[in-house]
């Protein structure tokens, strides 16, 4: 007499597309029902530019994304020549005060940690962040802009 080893099975909602579908017992932590879909999740909340422009160039169109915001709100906005520096832009505040700036691009586990890794990577005033999945720019901390 022979036995067939069947792989037991747990139904299971893919996370990006909700179609309910089978995975096997050796892989509990799946929550995709196929690689397209985990990249479609993941490729959700990056930037429209990823994997087609270098990171540098991302960086910079997040730089003057910054910029363009902030002269919209009447500041005076300097850049950085170096990309080798404390910050990428400054702004001059009442006049007399310049805050230095570090602008990031980030994404949703960026923006729930904002504080610990103002507090523990940057050493400018103010932290921006370029939010692509959302379209939107957070200053952190918010009452300095």
């Amino acid at each position: 007499m022979t036995y067939e080893y069947k792989t037991p099975t747990i139904s299971t909602k893919c996370k990006n597309c909700g179609k309910v579908f089978l995975k096997s017992k050796s892989k509990p932590t799946q929550i995709f029902c196929s690689i397209e879909c985990q990249k479609g999740y993941y490729k959700r909340g990056q930037n429209p530019w990823a994997g087609r422009l270098p990171t540098g160039t991302i960086g910079e169109i997040g730089e003057l994304k910054v910029a363009i915001d902030l002269l919209g709100k009447g500041f005076s906005v300097f850049k950085a020549l170096s990309p080798a520096t404390n910050c990428d832009l400054a702004i001059l505040c009442d006049k007399k005060k310049l805050k230095t700036i570090e602008v990031r691009t980030g994404n949703g586990v960026m923006l729930r940690n904002i504080k610990l890794y103002k507090e523990k990577r940057v050493r400018a005033d103010i932290l921006a962040i370029v939010d692509y999945s959302k379209n939107r720019i957070i200053y952190y901390p918010e009452e300095l802009i």
